[in-house]
């Protein structure tokens, strides 16, 4: 930095300020005589008596750098007289003796110390974690358990704790809390009884009782001693500077300081706080600060750097662009065939961007965008609002799919208008744009919608003992241009699923596993994914690809089997799409309000409204919650609809071939239900347990969002399980059901489980079974079965098992169901176990299979998305360890964007929110292996088609070495037999990706999706998509004299039978496509810059059932050429050929200017532009010449 002070005869420059980019600073000096200046000597100072300048009379005015700092003190002895200074990094090299500069000297010390002090804000990110401090997952009993926490925001936090789940529980009892420090370490000892699968997360609480929690990391007791999972390298703080937060509910208002350093020893102290140093010497630590001054103090190699900061209370970021031009044809073939044509144009765009913080504590987010186009209508556009606009439709992956950055991008102003505004405090927000109008807390009222209009969410301050909000209320307000639609797609065993509709609306999407009893309807349980964690989407084509495989059923913990599980798994998509035809003249009104009554007591309200021609829909519910303890409750609700409902459609292989279904006409009706768990442990009982009671009835014509009810029905049910003795536990299933039509299920199981030692134990199940299926007779009757299991569990690592069961009595048409079978369960290393079982019986045989891998704070989404299951959220499993569960990815939400990708292409969390990683500090190394793999065999339900057989198998592997080399492969393959032609097929998956980082400088990121399905009966049935990319990027970091962006993509697209195309269509053809694109700029000096892109696209369309295609090839060729003429001065050339095989044409554009700066921020230019390649390269049709007059201003 160079110091520069100066003192003319009319003033004296006491001290330097901080000056604006607009300062200018005037240097003054008086008219001397020619000969005068022979008396000067420029090797003196001061100079001799009698020097003049011959330029003494002229004025230079030059602008403040922006990087202009303070001083507040004035230069040394001398100044006065000799009238300047300067100096170079506070030596002084002419003139009086430097001005002392305190804070300069403090940075030169950080510089030197390659320690770095930033304020990044007052829009902080908050960090919470916990992890094993060895990142283990499995311990032996006794051995101690030391978890790390890790918090940026201690602060606000006023105590913490280790919550220990036991997840072999109903209800996820929690086993023991332990205190620990917000940023600290703590151990608990691994109890050698009691269960032994567990997870752990970290709550912190304010002062008012509000709590925030992780996601919930496995914890599992074992016998044998497993050598640690490993790494990529050492493990220095398990967890640091990592966010892994699940619910969030403490309201942070501050500014995120950041403080990193590189080449230190072991030991470096920030705050007095203790920070860890990697193994390369690295560290990164952020604190967020109230409003106010702080003084930031790091002691690091036996020196100290101190640095002030001022957090403030309000501080905003804004930028925005206006672009005008006026031009003049010279030359248009349009001109004729346009009664209205003008030969003059005035065209303008303003666009903007603003964020901030206020100083009491409101968050404002805010974008405009007139768009391109008359300068007469740029007000009138923005009411415009077309919901295709979302980032132009387009998937980010569809750009390039490295930019060689490892930059992190997401969309903070979604919205389908031109405006977007958000006025946010902690939990409560005001928004309009685009939102998902999420309303839950209620059971028949759930809704999620993607929707463009006003949202209201008001969160009380004050909270329940529990943590939660007194009151909440949620309104919304929308004019939809778009139509919802539900489809339900029954697991396959696989992965990839095909959407009932292609070109969906962005972001627009709400994706659930539920797992409903096929007989009742009754939705079980229920869980949300997240898109880039537990899923990807393609929305052009409207292909699902989930991170794990999903299979068709599940057990529902009963003794008494038939071979498959007795619950549907249904994967639940719900989107937004636009209609081909028409217009939708409408809107969708509604809200939900909630208020803690007491401590225990909570009323619920919901209204909604939906009247968008095809759906149009009234709906009204209130609820009530009583809490009796952490896991007892008595809820009900009461309902109301009126209207048709939506249309939903079904599938049982992946939306290969799909059914639609809905109710017509409708009215009103209602729907009640009561739900009620009691903890007998909760109620003063000594013998652990639970009894559960709940109830529904619902109305022929009561439909919603995600149901519709044909005939009146009613269903209650009973579930209990008590442990009588240490050695004798008790269960009790019942469940009663019927339709008005004469549908209905009554049925009952009584168990018995009985430890014969501490390896042996007996399990006794006798069922009931009365069914009533009109349209089946020959499931139609009555029968009674016995079941026995014999376990044998010689450690915490190894269960084997053998099971039988008998029918005792039938009655009616329904068939015995004897069965014998036999499986295990083994942990085959510290995350990795194996569980298996085969039967056969009455029914047929039945098999499933399943590699589980248990993950711990060092698990990070491959490329994208893991295996099967390194996502798990421990906590979150839907129906419990026993025989046959799914396990879902955690939820993790980073803002309310639309979307947000990394450079791999998907969620910010897929590389885990991660400030190490932004820094590139390794605190917590990668698991280097990770593995999955699951087999099902059995009988797939399928009330429209029929049943059908469905063997199918999915393994994967994902490997990551020390940074440079990420890969990951899953190979799926199922066969289907059954009764109606649809489900006569044969289905081959294949998803794999490839990342590596030659260097600082060069990426290369390769990714594959691809089915195959064939039906055995007839080729039209068949259904096939492959999505292939390769990305690579050069970009310099020592500099940017060349830079380089390719991108190679491959689509093969033959989509199910009735997917509906984006023309509204059934039956779509087939579609094949290449797309090849190379990006590159060279600078030829440095005022020179030659830029290219080249660019070609293949297609090939054959109708369904032929192989006859149609070709279409085009190249795009564009040269450009950028030169810095002098200064203020640009000149623009650029060349364009756009030639298009098959109709064999080939058009040429060019294009010239020459541009003015005004300061950095406007300039305007006068160009030239002829031939028939517009810049628009949408617009086919152009053809023209003329010149230009360009005005851009940015601020």
């Amino acid at each position: 930095m160079t110091e520069c002070f100066g003192e003319g005869p009319r003033r004296t420059l006491r001290r330097a300020r901080l000056l604006a980019s607009t300062a200018l600073l005037s240097l003054t000096v008086s008219t001397v005589a020619t000969d005068a200046q022979t008396a000067c000597q420029d090797n003196l100072l001061p100079q001799p008596e009698g020097c003049q300048r011959a330029n003494g009379d002229i004025a230079v005015e030059m602008p403040v750098g922006e990087n202009a700092e303070t001083v507040e003190t004035a230069p040394g002895a001398g100044f006065p007289t000799l009238g300047f200074s300067i100096s170079i990094e506070g030596q002084t090299i002419a003139g009086a003796l430097a001005p002392a500069t305190p804070q300069r000297t403090t940075d030169r010390q950080a510089a030197a110390a390659d320690i770095d002090v930033r304020y990044d804000g007052l829009i902080p990110a908050t960090i919470l974690n916990v992890s094993t401090s060895d990142l283990r997952a499995g311990y032996q009993a006794g051995e101690t358990v030391t978890f790390r926490a890790s918090a940026n925001y201690p602060a606000w936090i006023d105590w913490a704790e280790i919550v220990v789940y036991d997840m072999a529980a109903p209800g996820r009892g929690i086993v023991a809390r332990i205190p620990t420090a917000p940023n600290g370490e703590t151990q608990w000892t691994m109890p050698k009884d009691g269960p032994g699968e567990l997870a752990y997360a970290l709550r912190v609480y304010d002062s008012a009782g509000r709590y925030d929690e992780t996601v919930a990391l496995d914890l599992v007791r074992t016998s044998g001693a497993f050598e640690t999972h490993t790494t990529t390298g050492p493990v220095t703080a398990a967890g640091e500077a990592e966010d892994r937060t699940r619910r969030k509910t403490i309201p942070v208002r501050g500014g995120q300081v950041t403080i990193s350093g590189g080449n230190i020893g072991t030991a470096v102290e920030v705050m007095g706080e203790t920070v860890p140093v990697d193994p390369d010497g690295r560290f990164v630590i952020s604190r967020i600060l109230p409003p106010g001054d702080h003084v930031v103090t790091v002691n690091a190699n036996g020196g100290s750097v101190v640095r002030d900061v001022n957090i403030p209370v309000s501080d905003w970021f804004y930028v925005g662009i206006g672009d005008l031009t006026l031009g003049k044809y010279l030359n248009d073939d349009l001109a004729e065939a346009d009664p209205d044509y003008k030969d003059t144009y005035i065209d303008g765009r303003l666009a903007g961007y603003a964020k901030g913080t206020t100083a009491a504590g409101y968050t404002i987010t805010g974008s405009v965008d007139t768009g391109e186009g008359p300068i007469e209508d740029a007000f009138r556009r923005l009411g415009d609002k077309d919901p295709r606009r979302i980032i132009e439709r387009m998937d980010p992956s569809n750009l390039y799919p490295t930019y060689g950055d490892d930059s992190t991008s997401y969309d903070d102003a979604p919205t389908s208008g031109r405006f977007y505004l958000k006025v946010a405090k902690g939990a409560s927000s005001l928004t309009w744009g685009d939102f998902k109008s999420n309303i839950d807390g209620t059971t028949f009222l759930r809704q999620s919608r993607g929707l463009y209009g006003a949202e209201l969410r008001y969160v009380t301050p004050s909270v329940t003992p529990d943590g939660d909000p007194r009151a909440t209320v949620t309104l919304y307000a929308a004019q939809p241009d778009t139509l919802p639609q539900r489809d339900i797609l029954r697991g396959t065993g696989g992965s990839v699923y095909f959407l009932s509709r292609q070109d969906i609306n962005i972001g627009s999407e709400t994706i659930t596993v539920e797992t409903i009893d096929p007989v009742t309807g009754r939705v079980v349980s229920r869980a949300t994914l997240t898109e880039g964690v537990d899923y990807q989407i393609n929305y052009l084509q409207g292909v699902l690809i989930l991170t794990r495989p999903l299979g068709s059923s599940v057990d529902d913990g009963g003794l008494v089997t038939d071979g498959s599980g007795s619950l549907d798994a249904n994967l639940v998509a719900q989107y937004e799409y636009t209609p081909t035809g028409g217009s939708l003249d409408g809107s969708s009104f509604g809200g939900r309000a909630t208020i803690a009554a007491t401590e225990r007591l909570t009323f619920g309200v919901t209204a909604l409204s939906e009247t968008t021609g095809a759906a149009d829909q009234r709906m009204t519910g209130v609820d009530v919650r009583y809490a009796l303890g952490e896991t007892s409750f008595i809820e009900a609700e009461v309902a109301q609809t009126d209207g048709p409902g939506i249309g939903r459609a079904f599938s049982t292989d992946g939306g290969l071939t799909i059914t639609s279904d809905g109710i017509a006409g409708g009215g009103k009706a209602q729907a009640y239900r009561f739900d009620s768990r009691f903890d007998l442990v909760e109620l003063g009982l000594t013998r652990p347990g639970f009894v559960q009671l709940y109830g529904e009835r619902k109305d022929a014509g009561f439909s919603t969002l995600t149901e519709d009810i044909a005939e009146d029905q009613t269903l209650l049910g009973l579930k209990s399980e008590v442990e009588v003795s240490d050695r004798l536990t008790f269960g009790l299933d019942a469940e009663t059901f019927d339709k008005d039509g004469g549908d209905g299920k009554d049925s009952a199981e009584v168990r018995l489980a009985y430890d014969l030692s501490p390896v042996w134990s007996v399990e006794a199940g006798l069922a009931y079974l009365d069914q009533r299926i009109l349209a089946k007779p020959q499931d139609t009757g009555k029968r009674t079965d016995l079941g026995l299991r014999l376990n044998y569990q010689p450690s915490d690592d190894l269960l084997l098992y053998v099971f039988g069961q008998s029918t005792l009595s039938t009655s009616g048409g329904i068939g015995r169901d004897d069965r014998l079978g036999a499986g295990f369960d083994t942990r085959l290393s510290e995350k990795l176990s194996l569980s298996a079982e085969v039967s056969d019986g009455d029914k047929g045989a039945g098999a499933k299979a399943k590699l589980s891998y248990r993950p711990t704070a060092d698990n990070e989404v491959y490329l994208g998305y893991t295996l099967d299951p390194t996502r798990t959220g421990a906590a979150y499993e839907l129906v419990g360890r026993d025989r046959g569960k799914i396990v879902l990815g955690g939820r993790y939400k980073y803002s309310d964007s639309v979307s947000t990708w990394t450079e791999s292409g998907w969620d910010l969390y897929g590389e885990r929110r991660s400030l190490a990683r932004t820094y590139g500090v390794t605190y917590t190394p990668d698991a280097r292996w990770t593995y999955s793999g699951g087999i099902e065999s059995g009988i797939v339900r399928d009330s429209v088609n029929g049943d059908f057989d469905r063997d199918a198998i999915s393994l994967g592997v994902a490997y990551k070495d020390e940074g440079a080399v990420s890969a990951r492969v899953r190979l799926e393959y199922r066969t289907e037999d059954g009764e109606g032609l649809p489900q006569d097929r044969e289905t081959w998956a294949l998803s794999g990706g490839f990342e590596y980082k030659v260097n600082d400088n060069w990426r290369l990121l390769a990714n594959l999706d691809a089915l195959k399905s064939t039906s055995d009966q007839d080729s039209f049935l068949n259904g096939e998509y492959v999505e292939a990319s390769l990305g690579y990027a050069y970009r310099p970091v020592d500099n940017e004299r060349l830079n380089l962006l390719m991108r190679y993509t491959y689509l093969r697209d033959l989509p199910g039978a009735d997917q509906v195309s984006a023309d509204g269509t059934t039956e779509g053809p087939l579609q094949i496509s290449h797309v090849f694109s190379v990006d590159g700029s060279y600078d030829l000096s440095t005022r020179l810059t030659l830029g290219a892109k080249y660019g070609l696209r293949t297609s090939r369309i054959a109708e369904r059932g032929t192989d006859t295609f149609v070709d279409n090839t085009a190249h795009l060729g564009i040269v450009r050429l950028d030169w810095n003429v002098v200064h203020k001065w640009d000149l623009l050339a650029e060349g364009r050929i756009l030639a298009t095989q098959g109709i064999s044409t080939t058009d040429l554009g060019a294009l010239l200017a020459l541009y003015r700066h005004f300061g950095n921020n406007a300039k305007i230019g006068l160009g030239y532009e002829w031939g028939q390649v517009s810049d628009d390269l949408t617009d086919i049709d152009y053809q023209g010449s003329g010149v230009f007059l360009n005005m851009i201003a940015k601020f």
